[in-house]
């Protein structure tokens, strides 16, 4: 097999990709066959029946996680590195060593707390995939979830049951809530000096552009019917059409990539070794998928475990305090905040991670309820184009996010400073006469 066109042949692949698919409301492909036909965004959404004209274009393909059987916990980390955007592809060996110590605490996290977890590997790290079935025990999960106003009403436009809506919602508090218990164990590691990335949460601009981890939870930052994930043995080419993010010599040099399921559960795990041989070998690929049957794992006994220590952590109870906040934004008077974070809270420097947690940081130090923050975010982001997101779910995944870790005394913001603020590039007047260390 020479291309991904002659690997989609391959009856086992296309049956586990379908599977995989069917119970999702839309399906979307992906890749560079699209940028030649035209397509400038290089991709497209079509019902599940049109899989097969997508595979037949050598098209990755990623399902909507609006899905019939039940709700998707995902958690996806990844290398970045600003300085070389493109190492993840050209040194996978190197990088995916670097991420070994991540995923062990990943998958030692679940083991603790019985839920069952598929993982594949992708282009720059992993998906880490569950399932929460429908039916009376979805409810515990439901009963974590709210819904803005806007985006209530958004649901209810488009006839999404709110048990979907809810569970969403619940499942993303709770992913946030194991997301923490991670970035606590990593920072115990690295303070006894056990050689670990530095972890970010989403995208955080690591200071100096030195290579780190990304924690990334935005799945629930958008509505249920917003959000697709590339599935188990599909392609990854990414690189090829992002083509600006690795440079056109380097997207031309990288091979297209296989979403292979390292650990599925019930069968031994790939070896990190097999994995990065198979992700680049569709032939051999092809083989797994005769044997390997991927499917978000019925993970209800452990979630349920999971929302008992929820409910008693620190995480839980700052959605509480959260949920009882006033709906108003925050009155913020500009001569009062240093000139970084007066920039910071432009309406298009705000939908950048790195500027919404420094806001978040400095606001909540000042004593503004996390849910004043969220609204003040939110009249920001509808100065902004959106389409079809929805600006208040947006604002409100970004504050929780952000403020959860300071309430929850994960994020100990050793690094708002000056001086690790001008070495993200994200001072806009040096020597100003503020401090941002008063806002630790």
């Amino acid at each position: 097999m020479i291309n991904q066109v002659e690997y989609y042949r391959h009856p086992a692949v296309r049956k586990r990709i379908r599977r995989f698919v069917s119970p999702a409301s839309y399906i979307v492909g992906y890749g560079e066959s699209e940028i030649w036909r035209g397509n400038t965004k290089g991709h497209y959404t079509a019902p599940v029946s049109g899989l097969d004209r997508m595979l037949d274009h050598g098209l990755d393909i990623l399902t909507c996680l609006d899905r019939r059987d039940g709700t998707i916990g995902l958690l996806d980390i990844e290398y970045y590195n600003p300085r070389y955007p493109g190492e993840a592809h050209l040194n996978p060996a190197r990088v995916f060593h670097l991420l070994e110590p991540m995923y062990a605490r990943i998958m030692n996290l679940f083991r603790r707390f019985g839920i069952p977890v598929m993982a594949d590997i992708t282009g720059q790290g992993y998906h880490f995939w569950c399932r929460f079935p429908f039916g009376s025990d979805h409810r515990g999960l439901e009963e974590l979830g709210r819904l803005e106003s806007t985006l209530a009403s958004a649901y209810r436009r488009r006839r999404v049951p709110l048990s979907r809506a809810l569970g969403f919602s619940g499942m993303g508090r709770l992913m946030l809530f194991l997301a923490s218990e991670i970035l606590r164990e990593v920072s115990a590691a690295r303070t006894s000096g056990e050689k670990i990335l530095p972890v970010y949460f989403s995208d955080i601009h690591p200071p100096y552009g030195r290579d780190a981890v990304s924690l990334d939870l935005t799945t629930y930052a958008d509505p249920i019917y917003m959000r697709d994930v590339r599935v188990p043995f599909s392609t990854y080419q990414k690189h090829k059409v992002l083509v600006d993010k690795v440079g056109q010599r380097n997207a031309r040099r990288i091979p297209i990539e296989i979403l292979v399921p390292r650990a599925v559960p019930g069968r031994p795990d790939l070896t990190l070794d097999r994995a990065l041989k198979l992700r680049r070998h569709f032939h051999a690929a092809a083989e797994l998928a005769e044997s390997v049957d991927p499917w978000p794992p019925d993970a209800s006994d452990g979630l349920l475990r999971a929302i008992d220590a929820y409910r008693s952590s620190r995480i839980g109870a700052f959605f509480h305090y959260f949920d009882q906040g006033a709906a108003r934004p925050a009155r913020v008077y500009s001569r009062k905040l240093p000139p970084c974070i007066r920039h910071a809270l432009n309406p298009w420097e705000l939908l950048e991670p790195t500027q919404a947690q420094a806001a978040v940081r400095v606001l909540d130090k000042m004593g503004f309820h996390p849910k004043e923050i969220a609204e003040l975010f939110y009249r920001k982001y509808r100065r902004t184009p959106f389409g079809h997101y929805n600006p208040q779910r947006r604002a409100y995944f970004w504050v929780e996010s952000y403020a959860a870790l300071i309430h929850a005394g994960v994020d100990m913001k050793r690094d708002i400073n000056c001086r690790d603020h001008q070495a993200r590039n994200r001072c806009v007047r040096p020597d100003c006469g503020w401090s941002l260390a008063k806002y630790r």
